[in-house]
């Protein structure tokens, strides 16, 4: 728990240091109203630090077409820890969800 509170305390300074931007700049709840972009939201439901409303938020405010958007809040993990359950099923979740986007995306481009 120290080392995620003293992450999280130099993260926001590291951010600005190395790719110039101030993280109390960042919204992802407007930012993801102003693309159609596939979104994939995993989230751990029992996540302290980031609470897992914000996922519902964001997923909710999206303008990306139901079709490609998906969520996934992993039930009885904390703050990334979702990943640590179940790695391969995580991967594939994640490479599933790729595939079917890239996918439907050439389906919508070809003539």
């Amino acid at each position: 728990e120290i080392v995620l509170e003293t992450a999280m305390k130099c993260t926001p300074i590291f951010s600005e240091m190395l790719y110039g931007y101030d993280m109390s700049q960042v919204n992802p709840e407007e930012s993801v109203k102003n693309h159609s972009l596939p979104l994939f939201i995993i989230h751990s439901e029992d996540d302290e630090l980031i609470p897992a409303e914000h996922a519902y938020r964001i997923f909710n405010n999206a303008s990306t077409p139901e079709v490609d958007k998906e969520m996934w809040i992993i039930p009885d993990t904390n703050h990334i820890g979702g990943y640590f359950v179940d790695q391969k099923y995580y991967s594939d979740r994640i490479s599933n969800f790729l595939e079917r986007s890239f996918a439907e995306r050439e389906r919508r481009e070809l003539p």
